[in-house]
């Protein structure tokens, strides 16, 4: 073996030859390695023969500077060497050569998902020389998933977004698919001209800042929003005779004029939006929006001519800006002057400063056209003390805060309702009294969206400091906890409050000012509900109130977000409060997030988790099932007075009993009781089961009845005739 201090080789497109089989060793102390080519212009290091292999030892802590080298067949046998902007054979990755750079930037990157399906596994990529790291800024991506500069997708492939957004930042072609996971965005950036062909593809969150020049557009797409903006004149060339079709449009040529023109003038491309529309800053020609909803631009835009189902009337399209206070009915807070009138699309957005909009009127339910709220870097907030009926859909983005008070009317949506990230959905509160006086009540007759960082959020803002029907009080050895759809520390199964089938009552806190419980949730979508996000009506943060209420009605219930209505406690226990989703298309939930009413505690004991109630497409009205988990000696009670007649109002439902303790407050009837854990009290009164005897759980047979029904007395009577009693 040949010891060199030294081997310095700095030649760019020059070849070193190696003796095959000869070895050379690099001492650790003093030694160096350092060899250089070019960009463009490899140094090459190879073996005298063709299948032949060469070694070189580099001693651990030499100095090692290797860039732009080919190294064919070598093995390094010492401490790994670290080629940077070079290439390599499979020999001499194998034998300890790394190449991290081996990509130069600008080359082709070509998708082959030879390890795995991760976007940043470098063995899943491969260029014409060698494969071994993920897309950079500056490569040209052909196929597959962070910042790129080019990005072609397939014919047959697919690009999946999970977890994060992707940015291109040149041009985009789309052959085969394109999906997210949840809320990721695909945004198109950069300046200058481009090709942006997104091959009549559906997409989720598709954002265009490109700005300067050209991006011509050669086919259209389907997405969920679309949204463009642009700080210097830019021009779109939209494709003749092709749609693009979304949910929301949101375009924004304020700071850097937009033109949206046909690739071939005097032929229409076509536009279809669904829910609501924001333009400003645009020149719009040749564009026929008859499939969708009228684009509303007001003043905002200018008519080049050409287009089918646009509004360029003035007032047609409203933009909050505020300056005089902070009430919706002052004129001089609107772009145009005047009160946004019935059918105009008003926009909230806070340009320079936070924006605190305020809605009261003499009339019970305020019809707009439409209504986008965020979405810029200041936070912005409508709060609406009486319903709104919104003809279009609503929109509420980034550091957008809807606040809906109306409880004796539903607010209305007649399109479509997002809830992107960073954006909630609430109403005001906590409340300082005994009477309930605002709560979230909301029907929605197409389909509604909670994005994952979206909430439609209600925690603590139910009653507080000691209101509400099943509030704690008292210290030491007499303190009682909160109850609601169980009872908590120290309380008994009459504290217990509010309707299992239809919940609509706050929950209760613990007295300590301050505190406060869970509030309340209604939502009826005609189509489907999706929840990435979270719906939630727990106890306060600060610790001691009960969880509130969340009623759910929609053709199906998608996403794998958060449902709850958990109490919330620092101390012995708060009870949870009470959950009933309805799912008019499907015969299961489906849901593939949580739903929980859950209580809290520090011992099991001392307080019992609330209701939750799940009726579905195959049950009669009031025919779903009743789960009741009041915790493992905790407990909660059943029938309920809010829900009607004892006797009656569960007759078609079945009751789960799948912990603690269920306490029977009166004479009612039910469809089917199972008992997988816990125990039934009766307290002296008697449930008819219009089913059979069976065994089920714990099975109601012999000496295991009596670790189903706790003694109290009272009598279970089953269709068939068979009667039970415990005494």
């Amino acid at each position: 073996m040949l010891t060199n201090h030294n081997f310095i080789c700095n030649a760019p497109g020059a070849t070193v030859n190696f003796v095959s089989g000869s070895s050379m060793y690099i001492p650790a102390t003093n030694g160096k390695l350092n060899l250089a080519g070019a960009s463009g212009n490899l140094l090459t290091l190879a073996p005298s023969t063709e299948s032949g292999t060469w070694t070189l030892k580099v001693g651990t802590g030499a100095s090692i500077a290797v860039d732009y080298v080919n190294v064919s067949r070598g093995n390094a046998s010492g401490q790994p060497i670290t080629a940077n902007n070079s290439v390599g054979d499979d020999y001499s990755k194998e034998h300890n050569w790394l190449f991290p750079g081996g990509i130069q930037p600008g080359d082709p990157l070509t998708w082959t998902g030879g390890v795995d399906t991760s976007w940043v596994n470098g063995g899943n990529w491969e260029d014409k020389n060698c494969d071994g790291r993920a897309p950079e800024e500056t490569d040209v991506v052909i196929t597959a998933d962070t910042l790129v500069n080019s990005l072609v997708i397939a014919a047959g492939a697919t690009n999946k977004l999970s977890g994060g957004n992707l940015t291109v930042t040149n041009s985009f072609s789309c052959a085969g698919v394109f999906t997210c996971a949840n809320a990721e965005k695909l945004v198109i950036a950069g300046e200058g001209n481009a090709t942006l062909d997104f091959g009549n593809g559906e997409y989720g969150d598709v954002h265009i800042t490109k700005s300067g020049g050209t991006a011509t557009l050669p086919n259209g797409l389907s997405a969920k929003r679309l949204k463009i903006s642009a700080t210097a004149a830019t021009t779109y060339v939209m494709p003749a005779a092709q749609k693009l079709k979304m949910d929301v449009f949101d375009i924004d040529g304020t700071d850097g004029h937009i033109t949206l023109a046909s690739s071939a003038p005097g032929t229409a491309w076509k536009l279809q939006v669904d829910d609501v529309m924001r333009v400003r800053g645009v020149t719009v020609s040749d564009s026929n929006a008859d499939d969708g909803r009228t684009i509303a631009a007001g003043d905002f835009a200018t008519n080049g001519g050409g287009n089918s189902n646009w509004n360029f009337t003035s007032g047609s399209a409203v933009e909050w800006v505020g300056g005089v206070d902070g009430n919706w009915t002052t004129e001089g807070n609107w772009d145009p002057v005047g009160v946004p009138g019935e059918t105009a699309v008003v926009a909230i957005r806070a340009k320079d400063a936070a924006a605190s909009v305020a809605l009261s009127s003499n009339i019970v339910i305020v019809p707009v056209g439409g209504l986008m709220l965020g979405g810029s870097d200041y936070a912005a907030s409508l709060q609406c003390n009486k319903a709104i009926e919104v003809a279009g859909g609503v929109d509420v983005a980034e550091k957008g805060t809807l606040v809906l008070n109306s409880i004796a009317t539903n607010n209305i949506v007649n399109c479509g309702f997002v809830v992107r990230p960073g954006a909630t959905v609430t109403h005001d509160g906590p409340r300082y009294a005994n009477t309930q006086s605002c709560g979230v009540n909301l029907l929605v007759k197409d389909d509604m969206v909670v994005e994952k960082g979206g909430s439609v959020n209600v925690d603590g803002k139910g009653f507080a400091s000691g209101y509400g029907p099943g509030h704690g009080g008292g210290s030491g050895m007499s303190m009682t906890m909160a109850s609601h759809g169980g009872f908590g520390f120290r309380q008994d199964a009459t504290r217990c409050y509010g309707s299992i089938l239809r919940p609509r009552t706050f929950g209760s806190p613990y007295s300590a000012n301050g505190v406060a419980a869970g509030g309340q949730i209604a939502v009826t979508v005609l189509g489907d509900l999706k929840v990435d996000g979270s719906i939630t009506a727990n106890g306060g943060s600060d610790g001691g109130g009960t969880g509130g209420s969340v009623w759910l009605t929609s053709g199906r219930l998608l996403g794998s977000g958060t449902i709850a209505a958990n109490g919330l406690s620092t101390g012995y226990g708060v009870s949870g409060g009470r959950v009933a989703i309805y799912l008019t298309e499907v015969a299961s939930l489906g849901f593939g997030g949580s739903v929980t009413a859950y209580a809290q505690y520090q011992n099991a004991n001392y307080c019992g988790h609330g209701t939750r109630y799940y009726q579905f497409a195959n049950s009669e009205e009031g025919g779903g099932t009743i789960y009741f988990n009041p915790g493992s000696s905790a407990g909660t009670s059943f029938p309920m007075s809010a829900d009607g007649d004892a006797k009656t109002a569960y007759s078609k439902a079945t009751v789960r009993v799948q912990s603690g303790t269920l306490y029977v407050l009166a004479d009612t009837k039910v469809r089917d009781i199972n008992i997988t854990g816990g125990k039934i009290d009766l307290q002296g009164h008697t449930i008819r089961v219009l089913s059979k005897t069976h065994k089920n759980g714990k099975g109601w047979s012999g000496g295991t009845y009596a670790n189903c029904v706790t003694e109290n007395g009272g009598k279970i009577i089953w269709v068939n005739g068979l009667s039970v009693s415990v005494r």
